[in-house]
């Protein structure tokens, strides 16, 4: 078992039915990216962002890029903790327990763009709504028409990107 930090049970916004757990997954996502944000626009995303672009440059304008890169990816264990913990409280605790998740949020990468952060939470948003949409009105595969579309998705955009 794991710890539920949000209450059970649905709540209804606007006439639609959201679970409360969703909307507390919503909001520590969303308070993420917005932290996420604060610090890609500070002077340690500054450096991120030389470093990450030219780290011969960055070297020679004196940014430590080793120090940069350690915090870079000191910064994506951070999120992926998040979302781990977060999908665990919504989906259970086990070994295979973000495998879909995965897969959802490469093909909401590639449709923003790999290098877009700021379309890819529009695009997560998007994709997740079609996938809800498709899950709910297409019953013929019986459970495996969301990886599925996602895998498509995922498919197409890369194609697009080729083109």
């Amino acid at each position: 078992p794991f710890p539920q930090p949000f209450a059970a049970g649905p709540v209804s916004i606007v006439g639609v039915t959201v679970g409360r757990r969703d909307i507390g997954a919503f909001l520590v996502g969303l308070g993420a990216v917005l932290v996420l944000g604060v610090v890609l626009r500070s002077r340690i995303g500054l450096g991120l962002r030389a470093a990450a672009a030219n780290p011969v440059s960055a070297r020679y304008a004196g940014i430590h890029v080793t120090r940069f890169t350690t915090t870079a990816w000191g910064i994506a264990c951070d999120l992926g903790a998040v979302a781990g913990t977060v999908a665990a409280t919504l989906f259970g605790l086990q070994p295979s327990m973000l495998h879909l998740g995965l897969l959802y949020a490469l093909a909401a990468a590639a449709v923003a763009g790999l290098g877009s952060a700021t379309l890819a939470v529009p695009a997560g948003l998007g994709l997740g709504v079609a996938l809800e949409l498709v899950g709910r009105h297409v019953h013929w595969l019986h459970g495996g028409i969301r990886p599925a579309t996602g895998l498509a998705v995922l498919a197409v955009a890369l194609v697009a990107s080729r083109a």
